[in-house]
């Protein structure tokens, strides 16, 4: 499926052997969502993500481009699913569907055996979401992914992804933003039309993105993916560049005339014959498609439906079968038809499907076609299939003349609907699209849902020669309903409007009190707060003053209410637009406002404001006063020094006289930013440059040399390639000389500038070739002491090996033989680089372990092993991690001899306890195999505290968990410190009861894991996990021990565990937490009971979701409701036909607590439709649905 998605277009008819246009062949565009996404599914408790979009959003591409990242981190085992392979085939076929969820879960669970992360990506999970059986279906295969550790990623459209409960993490995927349609454009253009004129990248960006910055309706072109692709391929049909004379409704009409009235492709080809008009058969092809309800068939089953009296469109049968088959081909080779799975044939993308679906429709149909998908959506409310068929049947019929009545007569119909969403969203966005139609929308969006009402506003100003005064009211209407999402909505509108009519949009700004309403109130970050600045600067040109003073209102508001990211981002737009917007009272009101803001030293929201409050010091230092000049520093009248200071040398002074006072004031470090943003635009030979670097060389105090090592100074400054940088390296390499110079120590001046610039060459976003470059310059010799010498240059000595140079790239090869000191620094250095820096290479990580065992760092070791943060570091990174435990199992004879030294007779309690803890975390991961206990247990009595002792019986049960054959051992030794002499657990409340409770944790541990399943060894276990003190940490290892009994012995003794297990957690009277977290570990427990049960066990469990009768015994458990709900959807998931009868008859019974039915009736209502799904069939006659609707029919 990943190489189906990378194809995105088929090859050109005389394009010989190229290669037909890919996405790997640069046209995609990695989107910012993807890195928020990796970072989710590798989050230590990860939920399955959500990933919503518009159709042509990219949502597929996405998941291309998330696949080939996971495959290359190498530890992940990536499965790309098309949600079309699970769907149930049609009546008359076989009931399996080509692909079955228990396929995907046992697929993914297998390599999660062999030590992979395995990670679905469920492609167009919307199409599961058009019926209960396959929606209930989904959800299933969620929780069986979830249950087998599965990580998940699906992709849906926003309205079917509603009908998706909580348990997923939602993410929304928009249409290209404005910094990435420049990349698009490039990475289209070089593969469509490298010849067209221009052909300067820099002139092709601006060819589409003026148009697109003024609101033509060609922006909504070039921020869809799938759209800006098309309007590409028909600019290379044509020979030329794209024009922006087009918008999203043209742009599929012209497709449409290209590749199937037609074959563009051939232009400039001389072909004997004229390509064949495939019209009607591409519109019969989607009408079959849509009557089968899939998007998808295989080829013989296309051709017979298309043959047979019975299964195509009445009035295009009957085609010849040689007919369907040769048509088939040429949709294929043009590329309107793509091939799937098992030789299904598909259009190459869903909209073009409901586009041809639509048009197959109304030449099979008619006007009458409109009114048919509108009675049948009326009936099926939550069929968004036809739903989307239907919008670009209207669409398309809005178009054209004849049909503009029956529209705005359906249109009316489906607004004046009670009770049909997808009529009331349709009916908007259609009437939005095409206000000639003229249909009144006021009264609808009075009262219509926030999403509906959004999409208007969405939707209203992307239409061609949009009436600006005639929507103004419409949007007027929506900003008064005081929906702050909504309100967000109409801002951008107004920012898509103030390209065409700017100075409707400043009044509609002022009358309505945009800036006013938004900073009163309550408000928090977003809800159009990031819009308003924006409209203020592109219709400022009509009163600056009053832009001005909004921007400040801004600015003050997110100060007040501690909005860093809005107050950053507002002074951050007025930075860019400085030469139209400031002044130097501005630049100067700015500053004292933040000046009056109290930040803790180290806040995240310090850096932020000191570095917007650089940008605009930079732009008003530059455009204000014209600085620093062309011209240096003027002499006094008769050729000696200046009597006055430079203006650029003044504001560097008090600059610097700021931080030599306070080195963490904002307006001194902002002085700075300014001047690094200044230097970087300089030339080669400007004097400013020497002037700034000696002066900021110069500063004295303890602190103020620090500042320099601000990212924005001069890490920045070596980031960029620029003259000033070039300098800078000089100079960084003769303070260097300095070397060497202790950390936290009173230090010499000239030490003092070598220590702060040995930091900023460590900083991580200074570029390795830099710290080469000053290292080189700096002159030491490669046989110098300081290259391993904390005091010296090892902080260095990994980036400048990166950066190639030759004295660094020897002495990392060497680590291994230098002093012990020199080692440590080494291996803190590799570590922080392969945790943060995404250094990931087999011979650093290689490097790292040997590091560790050489100097028996144990605490290091064990990082590596669980892969979690160590002090200073982050975790490793998945790669990282992999690569580390094949390094370790390569070393398991030197990590075994190290672990035996260091827990040792005579060595530190400390020591012994790292070394044991480590040793357990090798054993769990399978670094090390299990030890023999006989050998093992004698050596506890070597170790006296108890810290220490505990992680030696952390061990013992981890060993015997993993090795059930010495599971009776270490169930004598354990039970001998857990339990007295008559067999009970005591009290364990107390500090002298450590020992005994680490016993008792390891003993329940190997119990749960590998002990025996005898009536005895349960009861026990129970014993153990719920004595007092206890914790859902410890009592959630029940389920397995529950998966184990049902498994070996059946579901009847699995349930009579399940019930002691919840009525030992009722209780124990433990927190609400802990019941959650019990209650979600009891899951797959409960799963392993409705897979192995029968009917008398089942009823067994029901008994215990009811409130005790008179006749029941007191004792009686009675399940929280929190395990009640588990109980239930366990069992309609996993054992629906054998338990929905008796679960009905609970929903009526007096005794069963109304939560409880509320969520069985759920359950129930959405699995007993199932067997519903619709029959569209009628579509195929060209009549109407089957069951007419109110408020939509004739």
């Amino acid at each position: 499926m990943s190489d189906d998605l990378d194809l995105v277009d088929s090859p050109r008819p005389d394009a010989g052997n190229g290669s037909p246009p890919q996405l790997s062949g640069g046209l995609y565009v990695r989107r910012a969502l993807q890195d928020r996404v990796v970072e989710a599914l590798y989050d230590d408790d990860p939920k399955a993500v959500l990933v919503t979009g518009d159709a042509g959003n990219g949502k597929s591409s996405l998941l291309w481009g998330l696949a080939r990242d996971l495959t290359a981190l190498e530890d992940a085992e990536v499965f790309l699913v098309n949600a079309a392979w699970l769907l149930r085939p049609l009546s008359g076929t076989s009931a399996t569907p080509m692909l079955t969820p228990a396929t995907v879960v046992s697929g993914a669970a297998h390599a999660r055996t062999r030590g992979r992360t395995p990670v679905v990506l469920l492609d167009t999970a919307d199409l599961l979401l058009h019926d209960d059986h396959h929606e209930m279906a989904l959800l299933d295969l969620c929780e069986d992914l979830a249950a087998a550790g599965v990580r998940l990623v699906l992709t849906s459209r926003p309205e079917e992804a509603n009908r998706l409960r909580t348990g997923f993490l939602r993410m929304s995927l928009g249409p290209y933003d404005d910094g990435e349609i420049p990349h698009a454009i490039r990475g289209h253009a070089t593969l469509y039309c490298p010849d067209a004129v221009p052909r300067d990248d820099g002139a092709r960006v601006r060819r589409l993105m003026e148009p697109v910055a003024r609101g033509l309706p060609v922006r909504e072109v070039c921020r869809s993916p799938l759209q800006l692709r098309l309007l590409f391929e028909l600019a290379r049909d044509e020979g030329a560049f794209p024009s922006a004379e087009i918008d999203a409704t043209g742009l599929y009409r012209r497709y449409w005339d290209h590749r199937v009235v037609t074959d563009r492709r051939q232009h400039g080809n001389q072909s004997a014959t004229a390509p064949e008009d495939l019209s009607p058969v591409t519109g019969a092809i989607a009408v079959v498609l849509m009557s089968a309800g899939r998007t998808e068939l295989s080829r013989e089953e296309l051709v017979e439906r298309l043959t047979s009296p019975h299964g195509g469109p009445r009035t295009a049968w009957p085609y010849e079968p040689a007919r369907v088959r040769s048509s088939l081909d040429l949709l294929l080779d043009r590329g309107v038809l793509a091939r799937g799975a098992s030789d299904g044939i598909h259009f190459f993308h869903q909209t073009m499907f409901e586009y041809a679906a639509a048009r197959g429709l109304l030449r099979l149909s008619g006007a009458q076609a409109l009114l048919s998908l509108c009675e049948w959506i009326g009936s099926h409310p939550r069929d968004f299939f036809v739903g989307a068929i239907l919008e670009q049947l209207l669409m398309l019929a809005a178009g054209s003349e004849r049909y503009r009545g029956p529209v705005r007569d359906t249109l009316i119909r489906m607004a004046a609907h009670e009770d049909a969403m997808i009529l009331h969203t349709v009916a908007v966005a259609v009437a939005a699209r095409n206000p000639a139609v003229g249909v009144p929308v006021e009264p609808l969006l009075a009262t219509a849902p926030h999403g509906v009402a959004r999409r208007y506003a969405v939707l209203a100003p992307t239409v061609r020669d949009t009436d600006v005064d005639a929507l103004l009211p419409r949007l007027r209407g929506l900003w008064r309903r005081q929906e702050p999402s909504l309100q967000g909505a109409v801002l951008e509108a107004l920012e898509r409007l103030a390209a065409q009519n700017s100075f409707a949009v400043h009044a509609a700004l002022a009358d309505w009190g945009c800036v006013r309403e938004l900073t009163t109130g309550r408000r928090t970050a977003g809800a159009g707060l990031d819009v308003l600045p924006r409209l203020l600067v592109l219709t400022s040109h009509i009163d600056v003053a009053s832009a001005r003073t909004g921007l400040m209102d801004m600015l003050d508001f997110a100060l007040a209410r501690g909005l860093s990211e809005l107050a950053s981002g507002v002074m951050t737009l007025w930075a860019r637009h400085w030469e139209a917007l400031g002044s130097a009272e501005w630049a100067a009101a700015v500053q004292e406002r933040l000046q009056r803001v109290r930040l803790a030293r180290k806040s995240y929201d310090l850096e932020l404001f000191q570095t917007a409050l650089g940008r605009v010091l930079a732009a008003s230092w530059t455009h204000d006063h014209g600085l620093p000049g062309d011209h240096g520093l003027p002499g006094g009248p008769d050729g000696g020094p200046a009597t006055a200071p430079h203006p650029w040398t003044r504001r560097l002074d008090a600059a610097v006289a700021l931080l030599e006072a306070d080195d963490h004031d904002t307006a001194g470090n902002a002085g700075l930013i300014a001047a690094t943003a200044v230097l970087t635009t300089l030339p080669h030979g400007h004097w400013a440059i020497e002037a700034t670097l000696d002066r900021c060389l110069a500063m004295t105090g303890p602190g103020a040399p620090h500042a320099l090592q601000h990212r924005m100074v001069f890490p920045l400054l070596l980031s960029t390639d620029c003259a000033a940088a070039e300098r800078l390296v000089h100079r960084l390499a003769a303070h260097l000389k300095a070397l060497p110079c202790p950390e936290n120590q009173p230090v010499t001046p000239p030490q003092r500038l070598a220590l702060v610039a040995r930091r900023i060459l460590a900083h991580r976003d200074v570029p390795a070739y830099r710290v080469r470059q000053v290292l080189e310059r700096s002159g030491w010799d490669a046989g110098s002491e300081l290259w391993l010498s904390r005091d010296g240059l090892a902080t260095l000595l990994l980036p400048a090996a990166l950066g190639g140079h030759p004295a660094a790239v020897s002495r990392i090869e060497k680590a291994t033989t230098a002093p012990a000191a020199a080692r440590s620094l080494v291996r803190q250095s590799l570590h922080r680089a392969v945790t943060d820096a995404g250094l990931h290479t087999e011979r650093h990580i290689g490097l790292l372990v040997d590091l560790a065992l050489m100097d028996a760092d144990t605490v290091l070791l064990d990082a590596i092993t669980t892969g979690r943060a160590k002090k200073g570091t982050g975790p490793l990174p998945p790669l990282a991690h992999e690569r580390a435990l094949a390094a370790l199992r390569a070393s398991a004879q030197a990590l075994t001899g190290l672990i035996a030294d260091e827990i040792a007779e005579g060595n530190s309690g400390k020591r012994q306890r790292q070394a044991l803890t480590l040793w357990e975390c090798a054993v769990s991961a399978g670094v090390l195999p299990a030890p023999g206990l006989r050998e093992l247990l004698p050596r506890y009595a070597a170790f006296s505290d108890q810290k220490t002792r505990a992680a030696f019986l952390g061990l013992v049960g981890t060993t015997a968990a993993r090795a059930p054959a010495q599971y009776a051992e270490a169930h004598i030794f354990l039970a001998d410190l857990v339990f007295d002499a008559a067999g009970g657990i005591p009290l364990l409340d107390d500090a002298s009861a450590a020992t005994r409770n680490a016993a008792r944790k390891a003993l329940l541990h190997a119990a749960c894991e590998s002990g025996p399943l005898t009536p005895t060894a349960l009861t026990t276990a129970l014993d153990l996990a719920f004595a007092p003190p206890t914790d859902a940490g410890l009592s959630s290892g029940l389920g397995q021990l529950i998966r184990r009994l049902s498994a070996a012995h059946g579901a009847a003794p699995a349930a009579e565990l399940l019930i002691r297990v919840i009525g030992a957690a009722v209780a124990s009277r433990q927190g609400r937490a802990a019941e959650n977290h019990l209650a979600k570990s009891l899951r797959g427990a409960m799963d392993s009971v409705f897979d192995h049960g029968s009917p008398a066990v089942y009823r067994r469990l029901w008994e215990h979701l009811k409130e005790p009768g008179p006749e029941d015994d007191a004792d009686r458990v009675v399940f929280p409701e929190r395990y009640a709900l588990a109980l239930v959807s366990c069992a309609i998931r996993r054992s629906y036909a054998t338990t929905h009868r008796d679960l009905e008859a609970l929903v009526g019974h007096p005794r069963v607590p109304r939560p409880t039915k509320m969520w069985i009736g759920d359950q129930l209502s959405a699995r007993s439709r199932e067997h519903t799904e619709h029959d569209l069939s009628w579509v195929l006659d060209g009549r109407t649905a089957w069951r007419p609707v109110a408020g939509c029919s004739r």
